[in-house]
């Protein structure tokens, strides 16, 4: 176990978790003003779920702080998280606007469609490869094994 507490990740968590709620009273604001009543359950859920799955990440962090081994773990959990919840959705939301400004209407619902459908993509594999880092650094955390010496991890006992 490390000495030094790294509290770093707990902060770039709650940073992500402000914005992901940002982003959520913005679209539940726009809905209520749009007089959508309609708006679909999964969609509330899905606004609702993720504010609460970063807040319980950084959590996670905080209380592992002693005890993270790979700090390359940690960050590349950070890394795609931060690209899928934040840096993609700004991207897709100046594309928009750029092609919502410079195209008629009809290339407008293709180009929108294809950003839709990148973005889809783009965020779940950021979801997916950032939770499969964060499952890595907690198994690392709490596994008991120490760290072999790089030798004996790959010529193993020569007896």
């Amino acid at each position: 176990m490390q000495s030094k507490k790294l509290l770093a990740p707990f902060w770039w968590m709650v940073a992500i978790l402000l914005v992901v709620i940002a982003q959520s009273y913005i679209v539940l604001w726009t809905a209520r003003i749009a007089h959508l009543s309609s708006m679909r359950i999964t969609y509330l859920l899905l606004f609702l779920m993720w504010p609460v799955v970063i807040l319980a990440e950084a959590i996670v962090y905080y209380i592992i702080r002693k005890r993270i081994r790979n700090r390359k773990w940690v960050w590349a959990h950070i890394g795609f998280m931060f690209l899928g919840f934040v840096v993609l959705r700004l991207l897709v939301m100046s594309s928009n606007i750029y092609v919502l400004l410079h195209y008629a209407a009809s290339p407008h619902r293709q180009i929108t469609t294809v950003i839709g459908h990148i973005q889809f993509y783009t965020f779940w594999s950021c979801v997916v490869i950032g939770h499969a880092f964060f499952t890595m650094v907690l198994v690392n955390s709490f596994s008991t094994k120490k760290d072999l010496p790089s030798e004996e991890l790959f010529l193993g006992d020569p007896y």
